[in-house]
């Protein structure tokens, strides 16, 4: 399985990640948790799993899972990295 801390890249499909799904609190007046629960990384800060409403991703449901990666038809900018149409 890839590493959920990897830059996305446009032949990678990584789960989705929800943030009802995020566990622990760095601050505690959350509601949700502050930690994603697939990469163990802050989710709005530091996390770099694709969210479930991302602009330019293609989305694809595996075995029940929802999966993302970036839209192979688009060129699109993503984790700061130029990704083109292959």
């Amino acid at each position: 399985m890839n590493n959920p801390c990897q830059p996305i890249t446009t032949k990678t499909w990584k789960r989705v990640s929800f943030a009802r799904d995020c566990t622990g609190y760095v601050d505690d007046l959350e509601e949700l948790g502050d930690i994603c629960s697939i990469c163990t990384l802050i989710y709005f800060d530091d996390c770099q799993c694709p969210g479930p409403t991302e602009d330019g991703m293609e989305y694809k449901t595996f075995k029940g899972v929802l999966m993302a990666r970036p839209d192979p038809t688009m060129t699109e900018t993503v984790n700061n990295e130029q990704i083109t149409n292959e």
